[in-house]
């Protein structure tokens, strides 16, 4: 298994990021490419603190490849409201390059991002992650580290838009008694 290591994210990722945006992938999932400009209004509140999303890079052996974020859901009043698990911590992630997917990586990711996750936040129950239904990719990758289907359902509001989302959840004991 690859070694995967996460650093926090900053602002001279930002052309890292722009560059994946332009990805089919991450059009797909996560809409518009954006420019650097446009990440400094969605992400510098997070970098510099005021907003309570840890973002961060993943790296594989050293090499970056991978966006991840972590919050707890009820301190985002909007997302807390469509999704509703108590007590949970969220994850978004995403692949950079194309020629990353499909390889494994993301199950090692997910892997290691879980439990530096519960480490993070200890006063959290669970883990949950929502990617679009139709990405099936994503979802096979949770179901592999563990995560399970709570329910599939259109979110809206949800960037990008149509389709319905699939809600998984991973349990910290169930995490717990599987390491």
């Amino acid at each position: 298994m690859p070694e995967i290591t996460f650093r926090r994210f900053v602002r001279a990722d930002y052309p890292l990021l722009a560059g994946w945006r332009r990805d089919r992938a991450w059009l797909t999932w996560w809409g518009p490419a954006r420019s650097v400009d446009e990440l400094e209004d969605d992400y510098g509140a997070c970098i510099d603190g005021t907003e309570p999303t840890l973002m961060s890079v993943a790296a594989i052996d050293g090499r970056d490849f991978a966006l991840v974020e972590t919050y707890r859901i009820a301190d985002q009043a909007d997302w807390n409201a469509r999704v509703s698990v108590p007590g949970a911590v969220g994850i978004d992630y995403g692949i950079g390059r194309a020629s990353d997917r499909g390889r494994g990586f993301g199950k090692s990711m997910l892997s290691a991002l879980v439990g530096d996750a519960f480490d993070e936040y200890v006063d959290c129950d669970c883990i949950v992650a929502v990617p679009k239904t139709a990405n099936v990719a994503s979802c096979r990758a949770l179901e592999s580290v563990g995560f399970t289907l709570m329910r599939t359902e259109k979110i809206d509001g949800e960037y990008p838009g149509p389709g319905t989302s699939s809600i998984y959840k991973l349990d910290r004991l169930g995490w717990a008694l599987t390491r």
